[in-house]
């Protein structure tokens, strides 16, 4: 997987679980986040320090962060900080509204007919 990947996967679970709401920005560029395996027990610290890259560079004290790989708690304080937006809801298309396997069956068998429609 590649990092764009685990980075996406990270705002999208911070997004998904209200990640905000486990989170307390405690100055400094530092927040702390509550674990979400562990709740009662765990939380971590997310770090952002400035960079030459237009986002900051984010270290995290939980198991994910502390080997280099993007976490939620990475992207729940990047959205907090305004560095990330939450992706666009994934609708999923209502499957009435699909074509059935008859309409399916007569466009491969001749594709050209939906332009001399």
């Amino acid at each position: 997987m590649t990092t764009e990947n685990r980075w996406n996967n990270a705002i999208s679970k911070a997004a998904d679980i209200n990640g905000e709401q486990s989170a307390r920005y405690l100055g400094e560029g530092r927040f702390l986040i509550i674990s979400a395996s562990d709740p009662d027990n765990g939380a971590y610290e997310v770090r952002l320090t400035a960079s030459d890259a237009a986002t900051p560079a984010t270290t995290c004290s939980c198991p994910a962060g502390e080997h280099g790989f993007p976490c939620w708690h990475q992207a729940t304080a990047l959205l907090m900080a305004g560095y990330a937006d939450a992706p666009e809801p994934v609708v999923e298309p209502d499957v009435a509204a699909r074509p059935d396997a008859a309409a399916i069956g007569a466009f491969l068998s001749n594709p050209q007919a939906i332009f001399n429609a």
